[in-house]
């Protein structure tokens, strides 16, 4: 059966590092491989209790973007971790965005920032005032899965807002129907407020084998750049290239060049229940997706391997869990794949012990990773790094 605990391989993460460098007074590692490194350059520190998720950097301003979703609160502060303002509009107010973001908020530029919600597009200025809203005219609204931290982005391109936009239909998992009305993204229009879904799945895709497969193992991850979107849906190994305009038609797939990766087959009609939300811990799938200079950089969780994977549904207890979970603790570790656009590989690497395999992105000449939250120990800050990817050759 389905799991609903949390594996505990994202807490024990072995290191594979070999030079230490310096990072705002604390000792930080640097991973490398044969012809890539990994630098952590610099660090953040935010004092705050709670747990923070990464929405934007503004390396050119030195501005963050903080979210703290079980408050609803956004936070901006600089780069020496003061806090310059701290927003939370979820109640019935006119400029309110709702409990629920659909992505992550963004920089503007002007000294502002827009976010998307159920609620509209809002556009609000460094002190919190609203600058500007335009609500959705969709009727009836979709109910869309989102979140408001960086591995859901929001792109703006050509006066259109881009994000990540699934949502269940007037089918079942276990009904072939659902596969095929089944959307990967949204696009928002400022112009009129209305909202377009698009990018189904595609015919050879693993979710159209006839098996029953969850939500969480079809959720994409995308990037948008050269006027290209880049989309991996979930636990299937295939890159996806799609125009930046309509209709969206496919450009070219192309396997993912894992050097291990177990994707999730699905599970027999009569081994799910259609009205439970699960998920199969078992399944390799994409965290998150960018491009950084001329790369594009994936992580992942590679999934369980056979014996693994057959060990994990026949578990039926929390204690028969804990002791699978034990049985493989450090055994799968989330991954860094560094690619060209070609998909031809690169590098590859373990994400740091440090680093949170989800929320990152490219800003400016850098990479900015949310630093891990400790799961043992609760901790009253949350860290960003500042992280390169350079090549020997640059190097030299």
């Amino acid at each position: 059966m389905y799991a609903f605990f949390k594996p505990y391989y994202f807490l024990l993460i072995p290191s594979i590092y070999l030079l230490l460098i310096g990072c705002r007074g604390e000792r930080v590692k640097e991973s490398m491989d044969a012809d890539y490194r990994i630098t952590l350059e610099d660090s953040i520190k935010i004092p705050y209790l709670g747990m923070l998720g990464l929405m934007d950097v503004d390396p050119e301003n030195e501005k963050l973007l903080m979210y703290d979703g079980q408050q609803g609160l956004i936070l901006l502060t600089d780069f020496q971790g003061n806090t310059l303002m701290e927003m939370r509009k979820q109640g019935d107010v006119k400029d309110s965005y709702g409990r629920f973001l659909l992505s992550a908020a963004t920089f503007t530029g002007n000294q502002s920032f827009k976010l998307i919600s159920q609620n509209g597009l809002f556009e609000f200025d460094f002190d919190g005032q609203l600058i500007n809203r335009v609500k959705h005219s969709t009727d009836p609204f979709p109910g869309l899965s989102g979140k408001g931290t960086v591995d859901k982005p929001m792109h703006i391109y050509n006066g259109k807002v881009f994000f990540t936009g699934i949502s269940r239909n007037q089918f079942t998992k276990i009904e072939p129907e659902y596969y095929d009305h089944f959307e990967l993204m949204a696009s928002f229009n400022p112009k009129d407020g209305q909202l377009h879904r698009f990018m189904g799945l595609e015919e050879g895709s693993v979710f159209k084998n006839g098996m029953a497969h969850e939500m969480i193992e079809m959720y994409p991850t995308f990037t948008l750049t050269d006027d290209q979107f880049y989309v991996i849906v979930g636990t299937e190994p295939t890159l996806y290239q799609y125009p930046a305009k309509e209709p969206y038609e496919l450009i070219k797939s192309s396997p993912i060049p894992y050097l291990e990766f177990h994707e999730g087959k699905g599970r027999p009609h009569d081994k799910v229940d259609v009205k439970a939300i699960t998920s199969d811990q078992s399944a390799g799938r994409a965290l998150n997706l960018i491009n950084f200079k001329d790369y594009l950089l994936l992580s992942y969780i590679t999934g369980y391997e056979k014996s693994d994977r057959e060990a994990y549904y026949q578990a039926n207890s929390a204690e028969s869990y804990k002791e699978f979970y034990e049985s493989i603790a450090g055994k799968y570790t989330p991954q860094l794949l560094l690619m060209d656009k070609s998909t031809n590989r690169l590098a590859h690497w373990e994400v740091p012990e440090r680093l949170d395999s989800r929320q990152f992105l490219a800003r400016g000449d850098f990479l900015w990773f949310l630093g891990r939250f400790n799961e043992e120990e609760e901790e009253d800050f949350a860290k960003i790094y500042k992280v390169n990817i350079d090549s020997k050759q640059k190097r030299d």
